[in-house]
């Protein structure tokens, strides 16, 4: 159903473009308004590929990628100065991982089993200063558009072990619990629907198909709780990585029109 939606997107992204012209924006044209926006969308996530090799390699596991929750979506734009426009926008979504298996380990000769489960939690929130690029009089418009910001990440990491060795020296636990911001920035392009062609007191603004590309830098040493857990392990523990380096996101918004008009039309004079 994602792919679905995702096509979907790009067709009428693609149909809508050429059919629109330029013209000058109204004064009292509502989407002058300054507009609230709500939105669920689906982050498809790049998974760091040296990351699960490490993590693979060190721990046994056969995991390869995250999951990821819903996109959720509040963004707040400003009225259009000509064909531009600003906004804030805040957004929140989960990665995780979650990996059962065995492996085997040798203790004078002898040969055990041992249990283990990875649980990783990722929650992630980026709030980004975008800017629109919204050329077109109509009431069904493409947009295009950048946002600049910072992603807060909270990463915990748990780990938990069972082994028939009473004296096993394997140590699960919480080897990671902690919080990182991380600079990002997004390129995006979408269409709005309008509901209302004509009125200024509607105050139901719009629906919206977008589809944003999200960059995410800067690093994170997963490992560092876990030096001495294996002296022999194949690797560098101290070494960094981007756990999710970027993401296709797909999105649905509705808008809502921000007018004084809209507030104070049923106020007594």
């Amino acid at each position: 159903m994602k792919y679905v939606l995702f096509v979907f997107l790009l067709i009428i992204v693609a149909k809508d473009l050429p059919a629109q012209d330029i013209a000058p924006k109204k004064d009292d044209d509502q989407n002058n308004y300054q507009q609230l926006y709500l939105g669920v969308g689906y982050p498809f996530i790049v998974n760091s590929q040296d990351f699960f090799n490490d993590f693979q390699d060190y721990l046994g596991a056969g995991k390869n990628t995250f999951s990821a929750s819903n996109l959720y979506q509040l963004k707040y734009k400003l009225k259009p100065l000509y064909v531009f426009r600003l906004g804030l926008e805040i957004n929140y979504f989960n990665l995780q991982l979650n990996d059962a298996y065995s492996t085997e380990f040798t203790i004078a000769n002898a040969k055990y089993n041992r249990n283990l489960t990875q649980e990783v939690k990722v929650k992630n929130i980026p709030a980004y200063l975008t800017l629109d690029y919204v050329p077109y009089y109509m009431p069904y418009k493409s947009y295009f558009g950048l946002g600049l910001g910072v992603c807060y990440s909270q990463i915990k990491w748990n780990e938990y072990s069972e082994s028939k060795y009473k004296y096993d020296y394997y140590k699960p636990g919480e080897h990671l619990n902690k919080s990182e911001v991380l600079p990002c920035f997004k390129l995006y392009t979408g269409v709005e629907l309008s509901f209302d062609e004509t009125l200024d007191f509607t105050f139901l603004g719009s629906l919206c198909f977008e589809l944003s590309y999200t960059f995410y830098t800067g690093s994170t040493n997963f490992f560092e709780n876990t030096a001495q857990q294996n002296y022999t392990s194949p690797v560098d523990l101290s070494k960094e990585y981007r756990l999710f380096p970027s993401s296709l996101d797909l999105s649905m918004l509705v808008s809502f029109n921000m007018s004084d008009k809209i507030f104070l039309r049923n106020k007594p004079e």
